[in-house]
């Protein structure tokens, strides 16, 4: 299956009906995440998202806290240490960007 590019998961709920299993990447960025999901979830549908829960500052992503006590189960990957390669507790920023969400490839 074919992922589908999307800014708004609102613009997705027509295509809903054609799936079981919903999957949602960097659900961080999607402001209806919440809604969405509920709506979904609801509707009988299996819903997984992988989000990061915090920024580089570590301060949390609101919508995405907002969705915990809704899950009916969470998995927290820990991030890696890119000089020892032992487990960290954070992210950290390489580049010298400010903004909470930078877009990026293989060169970040």
């Amino acid at each position: 299956m074919a992922a589908v590019k999307a800014t708004a998961l609102s613009n997705l709920r027509d295509r809903s009906s054609e799936f079981r299993v919903i999957g949602i990447d960097e659900g961080q960025f999607f402001p209806d995440i919440v809604e969405f999901a509920e709506d979904m979830a609801e509707a009988g549908k299996v819903v997984v998202i992988a989000a990061l829960d915090g920024t580089y500052q570590r301060q949390g992503f609101p919508s995405i806290l907002t969705l915990v006590p809704l899950s009916e189960s969470v998995i927290k990957l820990s991030a890696v240490c890119m000089l020892c390669y032992a487990e960290a507790a954070y992210t950290k920023r390489r580049g010298q960007e400010k903004e909470v969400e930078v877009i990026g490839g293989a060169e970040k």
